[in-house]
């Protein structure tokens, strides 16, 4: 996390999780065609949403793992409506940084 903590505070704000996210997911561009491709490769069962399981594996397994407390941080922080999932409306606006 030190790599993207880039203004030393110990978490990782939205723009710090968005390079982390899309290191995570090999790609560095954020456009958003491709974040609703990676939206859909995360969400496994194909409901139209990202819920925290499915979240939590790309974040905790994937080539820059973050702890589980940085998880739910992260989620908490994209889920506004606070359903314990999050939509592509959400998931393309924390992405983004339009929240």
């Amino acid at each position: 996390m030190e790599k993207y903590d880039t203004n030393d505070t110990k978490s990782l704000d939205r723009e710090e999780f968005t390079r982390v996210f899309m290191d995570c997911l090999n790609s560095f561009s954020t456009t958003e065609d491709l974040l609703h491709d990676q939206f859909k490769k995360i969400d496994i069962n194909n409901d139209g949403f990202i819920t925290s399981e499915e979240l939590k594996n790309i974040l905790l397994y994937g080539e820059e793992r973050l702890t589980e407390e940085e998880a739910d941080s992260i989620i908490k922080e994209f889920d506004k409506n606070e359903d314990g999932k999050v939509s592509i409306k959400e998931f393309l606006e924390g992405a983004l940084g339009k929240i």
